[in-house]
C-alpha cells in the first residue's frame, strides 16, 4: 500500500496507467484509482464497467468480448479458417526454434 502510494503521488503533471482494469479491480487499493478516474471522466480504453454495476450473470471478459463473431460454425466457408489458440499465437513462427 505504500508503495501504491509513493507511485501514484510522484506524477507532477500527468500520470498515465497501462493496466487490464478488470485485473487491477481485484486489489482495493487499484479498484480505488480506477474508481477515481472513471468517476473524474480521466478514462480511456477498453469498455469498463465498474464492478457493482456489471451484469453478474457474465464475467467481466465475456462483457468485453460479447460483441465480437470470432467464427460462424454454419457457414460454408470453412476451408479459409483456421482455429489458433492464444498460446500457439503468441509461441512465434515454428522457424524462429529450428537451427
Amino acid at each position: 500500500e505504500k508503495r501504491f502510494n509513493v507511485a501514484i503521488t510522484r506524477a507532477q503533471a500527468l500520470l498515465i496507467m497501462i493496466g487490464n482494469p478488470f485485473t487491477l479491480e481485484t486489489d482495493p487499493n487499484w479498484k480505488s484509482m480506477i474508481d477515481h478516474v472513471v468517476d473524474g471522466g480521466g478514462y480511456t480504453g477498453a469498455d469498463y464497467t465498474k464492478k457493482e454495476q456489471r451484469n453478474d450473470s457474465r464475467s467481466a471478459i465475456e462483457d468485453v468480448f460479447s460483441g465480437i463473431q470470432l467464427h460462424d460454425e454454419d457457414s460454408d466457408d470453412d476451408e479459409d479458417f483456421v482455429a489458433v489458440s492464444h498460446v500457439t499465437a503468441q509461441e512465434g513462427p515454428a522457424w524462429r526454434s529450428e537451427e
